[in-house]
C-alpha cells in the first residue's frame, strides 16, 4: 500500500522549559510534492547561541525499519531551518528541538499523515486544547476506508487498549481532565499498523483551569485573547493565531499573507495576498497547538471559511449586522456595522469613550460602562511605590443589586506570587463597596487583579468580572558618572561626587541622600560605610576609614530617593590605593643658592626602607611648589630618579614659597611630606649699605616684623611672617658687618 499524497501536520510542545518559550512558528505545506519537509521559523531578535536538532518522537509502525529518523535541520536563511523526512518513513511524529545556551528548550513536534488514511479524527483537527479541571472529553475517529479488523488505541506509543471502539473517553474513567491526559492518541486497525493508515490526534492540557494561569496555584486571571488567541498557562500572555498579533491579538497582519510573531515572514515570496497562506498548517507554542492560517480550515488548509465565520480554522464568529465579515480579519464589509454591544475594527468586545476599553464578560458588555449581567468591578487603583516597597490596592465594586453576598478579591501574579490577601471592606452603600489591600515586596512583574467572588470564595461568572492593573513603580535614581578620588592616607580614602541631577542622571526625584560603598576587588561584595544627606549641595564628599595600608580599593556611590526601599543602583566605580606607613620624605629643606638669587635648592631624605608589607618600590619624587599666602599650587616638578635627594628650582620671582615632596612608587603616589619648608625670595637689588628707617615688632601668637628701607632703597614695604604656638617670644635684630639684617626667633618652629 503506497501513499499517493502526503499530508504533514505540525504542532509544538514544551519540554523542560526553564527560562521561557522561544518565539517559534512551524509551518508545513500540506500538499507539497516530492521529498517532504517542514520548516521552523524563529522570531527571536537574538538568534545567537541556538542549537537545532531533530528526532522521531513516537514509533508509529510495528516494524522498526519503518520508523526512520528525520534528517538533521539545515539553516536555509536567518532564523529559518528546514527538516527533510525520509520518504520511506514519512509518517508519524517527529520533533525539532531548539535550545539556547543557558537552559531554554522548545521541542517542536510534527504529525505527518497520508492522504489515503483509513482513520481520521472526526472533527478533522489534529490538536485539541483543554484545561485542567475541565469535564472529560470524547475523541472520535472517522472510518474513511472500512477494514474488517479490530480497532485499537495507543497513547504515546504505549500498550494497546479500548479494543473495538472508534470513540475514547479522556480520561477513560470519566471525571475531570488532568495533566496526565495530555499526549498523542493513536487509533489503528490491529493488522494494519505498519501500513501507516491510522488516525492521530494530540491533546494539549493547560496546567490551569480555564481563564487562569500561573501553576500550581493558578491565581492569575487571563486577559481576553481575541481572534482565536489562547492564554499561555505559564505566563498569562496571549498566543495569537497566524494572521494576528499584539498583546491581545487585536491587530491583523498588514499586509496579509504573512506570519510570525511580528508578521515578519511572508507565506510566499512576492505574494502578499489573502490566499498566500492557503495550503499551510501553522503550529505555535503550547497550549495553542496547530491551526490553518486565518481564513481557512481542513487538514489540508484549502477550504475557505463559510458565511458568518472567520479566523484560524474558521473558529471565530462574525459580529456584523449582516452576519457576514471578512473571512481573514473579521472586519465588516460593504459599509456594514457591528452588532449592538460590539465595536472595534472587527467587532470585538469593547466599551467606553471611543470604545477603547476591553470587555471582560463572556458575552457583549454595556457600551458605556463595560458591565456584564449584574455586578462588576468599577475600578482598581494601585499606589505608586519604590520597587520592593508595599503598595496599596483599592478595588471598587458597584452594582444595581445588593452587594451583601459579594466581595472583591485580589490576585497578584508575578515572580513567586502565591499568597492570598485579606482586604479591608468599606461599604459605601448597599450597591457600592470598596476593598482595600496591601501587598509587600512589589516588583515590576506584578500584575494586580480585582475580581468578583461570593463570600464562600467561589468566583462570580467564573472570574470574568475583573479589572487588572500592572504595578506602578518609581525608577530608582542612578548617578551616571563615577566619583572622584580626592586624597588618601595609610588607612583612609576621601572621595567626592556630583549630586544626582534629573537632567543628566537616571531615575525619579527627589533624592534625599547617598550611600558610599567600597570593596577591594570585583569578586567581593560592596561594603556600606555610612550615609550622606543630600542637603541641596551640588558636590558631596566622604572619607572611608579603617582601611588596610597599601591596598587598592574600589569605591562607588548609590543615590537614595524618598520612601522605603529608595536606594538606587550603584554608580560606576573608581579605584585608589591607600599609602604604605612611613613613606613620606623626611627632613625637607629649601634655601637660596646665593644672596639675591631666585634659585632655591630643595633637599630631602628618603626613609630608611619601605615596609616589607608594602608592594611598592620607589621610582622617584614629586615636588609641590605653592604660594604661602593663597595656598595655590604653582608647580609640580617630577624627579624620576630614586637616588636623588635634592633639586635646584628656579622660582618665578619675589614671593614666599612653600615646598613639599612626595614619593612616587610603582604602586602609585605616597602622601605629601609632613615637614614643610618655606623659602622667601626678596628684592634682588637690596644692597648692604641700606639701613632701616623703621622697625616694628609685634609680639604674640603671631610675630610680625615690619620695616621700611631708607630713601636709597625702593619705596615699598616688605613683610615677613612666621607662625608659632607660643604666646610671646624673645627676639633680637642686628646688622651684621655686610649691612644685612639678621633676625632671630629662638623659640619658633616651622609648621606645615
Amino acid at each position: 500500500m503506497s501513499p499517493t499524497r502526503i499530508l504533514l501536520v505540525i504542532f509544538l510542545t514544551q519540554s523542560g522549559l526553564i527560562q521561557g518559550k522561544l518565539k517559534v512558528t512551524l509551518r508545513n505545506r500540506a500538499n507539497a510534492a516530492g521529498r517532504k519537509f517542514f520548516t521552523c521559523h524563529i522570531s527571536e531578535t537574538d538568534k545567537t547561541g541556538l542549537t537545532v536538532t531533530s528526532r522521531r518522537v513516537v514509533d508509529t509502525s510495528s516494524r522498526a525499519s519503518e520508523n526512520p529518523p528525520p534528517n538533521n535541520p539545515s539553516n536555509v536563511s536567518d532564523g529559518v531551518y528546514k527538516i527533510y523526512l525520509n520518504s520511506l518513513g514519512a509518517f508519524g511524529v517527529f520533533a525539532c528541538d531548539i535550545s539556547r545556551t543557558g537552559g531554554e528548550l522548545t521541542s517542536i513536534q510534527t504529525i505527518l499523515l497520508k492522504s489515503d488514511e483509513y482513520l481520521l479524527p472526526d472533527d478533522r483537527i489534529l490538536t485539541r486544547t483543554v484545561n485542567t479541571g475541565d469535564e472529560a472529553i470524547v475523541l472520535r475517529m472517522d472510518e474513511v476506508s472500512r477494514f474488517q479488523d479490530v480497532v485499537l488505541w495507543k497513547k504515546d506509543g504505549g500498550s494497546s487498549f479500548n479494543s473495538g471502539f472508534l470513540t475514547l473517553n479522556v480520561p477513560q474513567s470519566g471525571g475531570i481532565i488532568s495533566l496526565s491526559d495530555a499526549g498523542i492518541y493513536e487509533c489503528y486497525y490491529n493488522n494494519l499498523r505498519h501500513y501507516a493508515v491510522q488516525g492521530l490526534q494530540r491533546i494539549i492540557v493547560r496546567a490551569c483551569p480555564a481563564d487562569h494561569w500561573g501553576p500550581p496555584d493558578c491565581i492569575g486571571i487571563c486577559d481576553n485573547c481575541y481572534n482565536g488567541g489562547v492564554c499561555d498557562d505559564t505566563t498569562g500572555e496571549c498566543i495569537c493565531p497566524v494572521g494576528f498579533n499584539g498583546s491581545n491579538c487585536l491587530s491583523a497582519c498588514d499586509p496579509l499573507g504573512r506570519f510570525g510573531y511580528n508578521c515578519e515572514f511572508p507565506c510566499a515570496e512576492g505574494q502578499e495576498v489573502d490566499s498566500a497562506c492557503r495550503d499551510y498548517m501553522f503550529c505555535l507554542p503550547d497550549p495553542f497547538g496547530c491551526r490553518c492560517a486565518s481564513g481557512f480550515k481542513g487538514l489540508d488548509c484549502r477550504t475557505s471559511c463559510p458565511w458568518r465565520k472567520f479566523g484560524a480554522n474558521c473558529l471565530q464568529t462574525c459580529h456584523c449586522n449582516s452576519g457576514g465579515c471578512n473571512r481573514m480579519t473579521g472586519e465588516c464589509t460593504n459599509n456594514d456595522r457591528c452588532q449592538p454591544g460590539y465595536s472595534g475594527t472587527n467587532c470585538q468586545r469593547f466599551y467606553g469613550k471611543n470604545c477603547e476599553q476591553e470587555c471582560h464578560c463572556n458575552g457583549a458588555c454595556h457600551n458605556v460602562n463595560g458591565t456584564c449581567d449584574g455586578e462588576w468591578i468599577a475600578d482598581i487603583q494601585v499606589s505608586k511605590v519604590n520597587p520592593g516597597a508595599t503598595a496599596e490596592i483599592k478595588c471598587t465594586v458597584e452594582s444595581p443589586d445588593d452587594l451583601a453576598t459579594v466581595t472583591a478579591r485580589l490576585s497578584v501574579t508575578g515572580a513567586n506570587r502565591s499568597a492570598s490577601f485579606v482586604g479591608n471592606r468599606i461599604e459605601l452603600s448597599s450597591q457600592s463597596i470598596v476593598q482595600l489591600y496591601k501587598v509587600s515586596s512589589v516588583t515590576s512583574e506584578d500584575v494586580f487583579s480585582c475580581y468578583l467572588a461570593y463570600r464562600d470564595n467561589t468566583l462570580v461568572n467564573d472570574g470574568r468580572h475583573y479589572r487588572r492593573k500592572e504595578a506602578d513603580l518609581y525608577v530608582l535614581p542612578l548617578i551616571a558618572s563615577s566619583p572622584y578620588f580626592i586624597s588618601a592616607s595609610n588607612t583612609t580614602i576621601t572621595i567626592s561626587w556630583t549630586a544626582w541631577n534629573d537632567s543628566s542622571d537616571i531615575g525619579d526625584p527627589p533624592v534625599i541622600g547617598y550611600v558610599p560603598y567600597h570593596r577591594t576587588n570585583e569578586e567581593e561584595d560592596w561594603i556600606s560605610s555610612g550615609s550622606v544627606q543630600a542637603k541641596g549641595m551640588p558636590t558631596l564628599s566622604f572619607t572611608f576609614s579603617n582601611l588596610q595600608p597599601d591596598t587598592l580599593y574600589q569605591f562607588c556611590v548609590a543615590a537614595v530617593r524618598e520612601g522605603p526601599f529608595g536606594e538606587g543602583p550603584k554608580s560606576p566605580f573608581e579605584s585608589a590605593r591607600t599609602y604604605c606607613p612611613k613613606t613620606q620624605p623626611l627632613d625637607v629643606q629649601a634655601r637660596l643658592t646665593d644672596t639675591g638669587s631666585t634659585t632655591v635648592l630643595i633637599s630631602w631624605k628618603v626613609p630608611d626602607e619601605i615596609p616589607s608589607s608594602c608592594k611598592a618600590s620607589l621610582i622617584g619624587f614629586l615636588i609641590y611648589v605653592s604660594d604661602f599666602e593663597t595656598k595655590e599650587i604653582l608647580d609640580i616638578v617630577e624627579v624620576m630618579d630614586p637616588n636623588v635627594e635634592e633639586y635646584t628650582y628656579e622660582t618665578p620671582g619675589k614671593n614666599i614659597y612653600k615646598f613639599q615632596v612626595k614619593l612616587v612608587t610603582d604602586a602609585g603616589y605616597g602622601p605629601l611630606s609632613e615637614l614643610t619648608e618655606y623659602a622667601r625670595i626678596s628684592l634682588s637689588d637690596i644692597q648692604a649699605e641700606h639701613i632701616l628707617n623703621k622697625l616694628k615688632i609685634q609680639m604674640g601668637p603671631r610675630i610680625e616684623m615690619k620695616f621700611m628701607l631708607n630713601q636709597k632703597a625702593p619705596l615699598e614695604t616688605e613683610y615677613l611672617s612666621m607662625e608659632s604656638d607660643a604666646t610671646a617670644h624673645e627676639s633680637s635684630t642686628e646688622m651684621n658687618q655686610t649691612g644685612k639684617m639678621v633676625m632671630r626667633f629662638p623659640m619658633c618652629r616651622r609648621n606645615p
